[in-house]
């Protein structure tokens, strides 16, 4: 009898695994930090939108926050007015401060998960 044995699921898996993790927190850090930075661009955007002569504080700005998890980043404000500023009214044009600052900021993010995953598969 001649057998030809072809094994090694269990050392691939662990490999795959390994990736996969190496993957996924390149991925996080920078879903979070690219959520810290359209966070700061939309508080940038909020003020220089405000009419002159207005105090130096925004409630608006002030409400940005940004929430981590496991997964990335939300960037959030829980002002009720907010929609009507980022969309507009009947009365009232939109001064969009949260979506233009996610445009922006998105090519940059992908440039940069795009850069984790190409070193991966360069080092292995």
């Amino acid at each position: 009898m001649i057998r030809v044995s072809v094994s090694g699921l269990d050392d691939l898996e662990k490999e795959l695994n390994a990736a996969f993790n190496t993957l996924h927190s390149g991925a996080v850090r920078i879903l979070s930090a690219g959520g810290r930075q359209i966070a700061v661009d939309a508080k940038s955007r909020v003020m220089q939108q405000r009419d002159a002569g207005r105090s130096a504080r925004s409630p608006l700005a002030d409400s940005i926050i940004v929430h981590l998890h496991a997964n990335g980043s939300d960037v959030t404000t829980d002002l009720f007015y907010a929609k009507f500023v980022e969309f507009g009214t009947l009365r009232a044009p939109a001064e969009p401060f949260l979506h233009p600052t996610f445009e922006q900021n998105v090519g940059d993010i992908q440039a940069a998960l795009q850069s984790v995953k190409i070193e991966k598969v360069a080092n292995g």
